[in-house]
């Protein structure tokens, strides 16, 4: 008997868990390569927008030469991938934003061979974990996380 409360418990947590991720806004720009487009996505360079209570970041990414650039704190998004690309482009040339988000993390991984992936999510683990996670699913090897950042409220 005890074992069916707990069951019935871990139902309705998990119940809740895929509610909640169902109610997730989709903001994945899912043109700019595999991984991208997944139902909890949450609001990325596409559709980031002045709202009360948002927290803008952004990280900027070079392919040409792994520089990297983040910023976090920001009202509004422009704000955000303007100060990104400028971290970015001190330390190479070819910085261009990979992802601009909200209110959670995002990491960026790259493989040897030139691909760059992201991830977010509600922890900097969480987010590093995407990324890698589909630098993996797209048979590479070799992936590295190479930014992170989070902008929380």
């Amino acid at each position: 008997m005890a074992q069916q409360r707990v069951g019935t418990g871990l139902l309705a947590i998990l119940s809740a868990i895929l509610c909640l991720t169902a109610a997730a806004p989709a903001g994945a720009d899912c043109a700019a390569g595999p991984g991208l487009c997944r139902r909890q996505s949450l609001p990325g360079l596409t559709l980031a927008r002045s709202e009360a209570g948002h927290v803008y970041g952004a990280l900027a990414y070079s392919k040409r030469n792994g520089a990297f650039g983040w910023s976090t704190g920001f009202g509004d998004s422009d704000s955000a991938n303007d100060y990104a690309l400028e971290k970015c482009a001190q330390r190479g040339a070819g910085c261009y934003v990979v992802i601009s988000f909200s209110n959670l993390c995002a990491s960026v991984s790259a493989d040897d061979e030139g691909g760059v992936f992201w991830g977010t999510a509600g922890t900097r683990l969480e987010a590093q974990r995407q990324s890698q996670l589909y630098c993996n699913r797209n048979g590479s090897p070799n992936c590295e996380v190479k930014v992170w950042a989070c902008s929380m409220p």
